[in-house]
């Protein structure tokens, strides 16, 4: 479950897809792009990242080829995805629930959750709604 909070409010979105680093063999190969949410064994963010092809990245990561996450590799437990075909959705419910837009997914996350190893610190474009 990926879960924030925002002023007080909170908000949980169920992954699409939850992949263990112990079972990489596991992961399959396919085509989706998304979002991905590096967890520790405690449930710590360490890291979120976009991929057009989502579970070939997280191989890359889980398996230390990824220069932005290879120093924190034995922190890793697992990636929860979520598939780009439900970002509306998602945005709709975090208005309704926040009264915040964003149209930088990846930058939002970032911002909001402030993942322990993520270097792009960026202002997602994130506006209050009056």
């Amino acid at each position: 479950m990926i879960r924030f909070h925002y002023n007080g409010k909170s908000v949980s979105i169920d992954p699409d897809n939850i992949y263990y680093k112990k079972d990489i063999k596991k992961v399959w190969n396919g085509w989706y792009s998304g979002l991905y949410f590096i967890f520790d064994k405690n449930n710590a963010l360490l890291y979120v990242g976009w991929a057009t092809y989502l579970p070939d990245r997280i191989k890359q990561h889980f398996r230390g080829n990824s220069k932005n996450t290879r120093n924190f590799l034995d922190e890793m437990e697992r990636a929860e995805t979520i598939d780009a075909k439900r970002f509306n959705d998602i945005q709709a419910e975090i208005k309704n629930k926040l009264g915040i837009t964003f149209e930088d997914f990846e930058g939002f996350f970032i911002e909001v959750m402030k993942p322990k190893y993520n270097r792009r610190r960026v202002r997602a474009n994130v506006s209050l709604l009056k």
